[in-house]
This record gives structure tokens, C-alpha cells and sequence, in this order.
């Protein structure tokens, strides 16, 4: 059983694959499985047709627009460690 279940998004993973349809498994505030979970069951549903999800990107807030970062250093990979 899962705490919050994600379901039906596409899911972006930040690893340069393609997107695609999934749903999304959280226990303990931690991902625990990705794909087709609709025979599984829940606490919480959230309802994410149409609707983009990127699980695991990290400091989505980090302003590095504000100083040109992303032109000197494109991947910004020190953002996602």
C-alpha cells in the first residue's frame, strides 16, 4: 500500500529519455516504484492527467537565471547533486 499515488502522468526523469505515461508510488515520503499501478492501493490520490511530472528534480527555485549560470554552465549539474 502506498501513502500518495500519483496517476496518470507524464513522467519527465530528467535523464534525457522520452517522456511517458506512469503512475507514481509514494511510502514514506520516498518514491518506491514507477509505472502501472492502477491494480495497487493508496491512502491519497492525486489525479495528474494532462499534467506533467518530474519526479526527483531537485532546487527548482535556484535563481541561476539571475546570474547567467545556465549560459557559462548549461547542464548546472552542481543543482542537481
Amino acid at each position: 500500500m502506498y501513502d500518495i499515488l500519483i496517476k496518470n502522468g507524464t513522467i519527465i526523469d530528467g535523464t534525457g529519455a522520452p517522456m511517458y505515461k506512469a503512475d507514481i508510488g509514494i511510502k514514506e515520503d520516498k518514491i518506491v516504484k514507477i509505472g502501472n499501478l492502477r491494480d495497487e492501493k493508496w491512502e491519497i490520490e492525486i489525479d495528474a492527467t494532462d499534467k506533467l511530472v518530474c519526479p526527483g528534480f531537485i532546487d527548482v527555485n535556484n535563481h541561476s537565471d539571475a546570474y547567467w549560470q545556465i549560459f557559462e554552465n548549461p547542464n548546472l549539474e552542481s543543482l542537481v547533486y
